[in-house]
């Protein structure tokens, strides 16, 4: 049997994060149609449960596809834009909850997180990533 199975998913793509992703999303909105079913909200229930099972098949197309290209393409650019938005939100938690004397500049060429004393004015700073000089005001 296992032989079977190995030789199904050879050439098949598998699970990666967007996979992850989309199948924790998928039970997510499935527990909240659960919760609504008690709460006799029968429209947004039957919205909720088929968008939980669409999310169900795409995570199962993606798993069993044999596409690998297309599905590595759709990770990247997942992963991008997850990225994207994660430092988003780490940028702000830098310069807003924490009461230090610094504060984090993103380069606008390789989006690296840099930190630059506050108070200061106009003042050029150098990115040690890609070797460019922004004047920025801190």
């Amino acid at each position: 049997m296992s032989r079977k199975s190995s030789s199904f998913m050879k050439d098949r793509y598998g699970t990666d994060e967007l996979n992850y992703f989309i199948l924790f999303l998928g039970l997510i909105i499935a527990g909240l149609s659960l919760i609504l079913s008690f709460l006799r909200a029968h429209s947004l229930r039957t919205i909720l449960g088929g968008s939980s099972s669409l999310l169900f098949l795409i995570y199962y197309f993606r798993m069993f596809s044999k596409n690998i290209r297309a599905r590595k393409k759709e990770l990247r650019l997942f992963q991008n834009i997850y990225y994207r938005i994660s430092h988003f939100f780490q940028t702000i938690n830098k310069n807003l909850f924490k009461k230090e004397k610094y504060e984090y500049i993103v380069c606008q060429n390789c989006r690296k997180m840099f930190r630059v004393k506050k108070g200061k004015t106009t003042k050029e700073h150098l990115c040690s990533e890609c070797e460019k000089i922004k004047e920025l005001r801190s």
